[in-house]
């Protein structure tokens, strides 16, 4: 069911997903993609409401930006956005993406970059990471780039430097998911076997 509410969307460009987004990520998700025609986005916010979505939909028309809702089924098309008022699907998104932005790093703490990491995309969040210590030990690494503020001018840097290092950062968060996986699985045999 995914698969074919996302593949009429996409338009063969690089796509850029904001997981678990606030206003603040949103509208530099938004203003990116104005200046960057050959980018798409799938935009996964934080709260999914009337309000919000509202919020949302107010700023893609006021940027002339198309969009399509992940909950029309009706007449999909190729859009600049795919607006998800979903709630429980944003993991399965993220295999269409080429990059990701991980919401609340601006918001007190950083939602998770786990599922991000499964697809080895690079991941760009908020300064916010006390609360994560994979996101600290994937940008150690060089598999996730942080924003030290909420400026355009610094998140179209920040998203350059991620899409050019994004071979790199893949495989360190591909490594990093295959590691914490098989550490997981010796741990879950200890407890078992006693």
């Amino acid at each position: 069911e995914i698969e074919t509410r996302v593949k009429p969307f996409l338009m063969n460009q690089n796509v850029l997903i904001g997981g678990s987004t606030y206003e603040i990520s949103e509208n530099l998700i938004i203003t990116f993609l104005v200046n960057e025609p050959a980018w798409q986005a799938i935009i996964c916010p934080h709260h999914v409401n009337e309000g919000h979505l509202d919020y949302i939909k107010n700023l893609l028309d006021k940027h002339s930006l198309t969009y399509q809702l992940f909950s029309e089924t009706a007449n999909r098309k190729p859009a600049r956005v795919l607006l998800v008022d979903k709630m429980g699907v944003l993991p399965q998104l993220y295999r269409y993406a080429s990059l990701a932005y991980v919401g609340g790093g601006f918001k007190g703490s950083v939602h998770s970059v786990n599922e991000p990491c499964i697809f080895g995309l690079p991941i760009i969040t908020g300064p916010a990471m006390h609360n994560s210590q994979e996101a600290l030990d994937m940008q150690k690494l060089g598999g996730l780039f942080v924003l030290d503020s909420p400026r355009q001018k610094e998140f179209s840097k920040t998203l350059a430097l991620a899409y050019r290092s994004r071979k790199q950062a893949s495989q360190v968060n591909l490594n990093l998911f295959k590691e914490r996986t098989q550490a997981a699985q010796k741990m879950a045999e200890v407890i078992l076997a006693e």
